[in-house]
C-alpha cells in the first residue's frame, strides 16, 4: 500500500487505500479492470507497461471500502 485515508462521504465513513502492483509484461489490462490480491479487490486506475524492456507492468490502483 502506498497510502491510505479515512473520510466521510455522506454521512458514511470510508476508507481509501492506494497500492502500486506489479505484474508480468501484458498489454491487454486496461484502467477500470479489477484485480484481487490477498482477498482485497482493487480498481486498476492506471496501466504503466515497462516498454523498453517489457518485463513488468505496474498497475495504480484504489479500493473504497465502508469502515466497521
Amino acid at each position: 500500500m502506498i497510502k491510505g485515508k479515512e473520510s466521510l462521504l455522506a454521512a458514511a465513513e470510508i476508507s481509501r487505500a492506494a497500492a502500486s502492483i506489479r505484474i508480468r509484461y501484458r498489454t491487454d489490462v486496461e484502467a477500470g479492470m479489477r484485480a484481487v490480491v490477498d482477498g482485497v479487490t482493487f480498481r486498476v486506475e492506471a496501466v504503466l507497461p515497462n516498454v523498453s524492456t517489457r518485463d513488468y507492468t505496474d498497475l495504480v490502483c484504489g479500493t473504497i471500502a465502508s469502515a466497521s
